[in-house]
C-alpha cells in the first residue's frame, strides 16, 4: 500500500499563485474614452448654464422671457427665439426699440415688434405705432403704455422652446 502525501507547500491546482490574480481585472479607461467623458460633461455644465443665465436670471432681474413664435420679426428674432423683456416706461421706448405688449387689456396673447412711429393721441396720450421687421405695413391699432410688458433686453436664438417648455405657454 502506498500512501502519496502532499506537501502543505503546494496548493491545489486551480487556486491561483497570486491573490491579486483571484481579483477581476479593472478596465483600463483610454486617454479617448476619458477625453469623451470630458467633453460631455463640459457640454451637459454648458447647457445648463446657457438655461439658467436665459430663464432663470431673467426672472431675477424683474424681466419676462417670451418666445417668438412667428415669422414676422425674421431675420433678426426668427420663431423660437427666446427674448428677455425688461420692464419699460414711456421715456425707456422710442422709435426703434423692440417692444412686447398686450394686444386688449386682460388678453394673455402679446406680440413682439419693433417700434416705427412715437405719437400722441387726440386725448394727448402717448402711442406706438409698431411693425414687424418682416412685415410691409405697420400694425393696424396703434399700442398705449398701459399694454406694453417691456422692452428687449436681450435675445437667444433657439432656446424659446426650451423656455416654452420649462415655464408653459405665455
Amino acid at each position: 500500500m502506498s500512501l502519496t502525501v502532499e506537501p502543505s507547500h503546494r496548493r491545489p491546482a486551480d487556486t491561483p499563485a497570486d491573490p491579486a490574480a483571484s481579483q477581476p481585472a479593472r478596465p483600463v479607461v483610454s486617454a479617448a474614452r476619458w477625453g469623451g467623458r470630458v467633453v460631455a460633461w463640459l457640454v451637459i455644465l454648458t447647457s445648463l448654464a446657457a438655461l439658467t443665465v436665459a430663464v432663470l436670471v431673467p426672472r431675477l432681474g424683474g424681466a419676462t422671457p417670451y418666445e417668438i413664435l412667428t415669422g414676422s420679426m425674421r431675420p433678426g428674432l426668427p420663431p423660437g427665439t427666446l427674448v428677455v423683456m425688461k420692464p419699460a416706461g414711456p421715456r425707456d421706448i422710442g422709435v426703434g426699440s423692440v417692444v412686447t405688449y398686450q394686444l386688449r387689456s386682460g388678453d394673455p396673447t402679446v406680440v413682439t415688434h419693433r417700434v416705427v412711429e412715437v405719437r400722441q393721441s387726440l386725448a394727448g396720450e402717448v402711442e406706438y405705432v409698431t411693425q414687424g421687421d418682416a412685415n410691409p405695413v405697420a400694425d393696424e391699432n396703434p399700442v398705449r403704455i398701459e399694454q406694453v410688458k417691456g422692452t428687449l433686453w436681450y435675445a437667444v436664438p433657439h432656446i424659446g422652446r426650451v423656455n416654452q417648455v420649462v415655464n408653459g405657454d405665455q
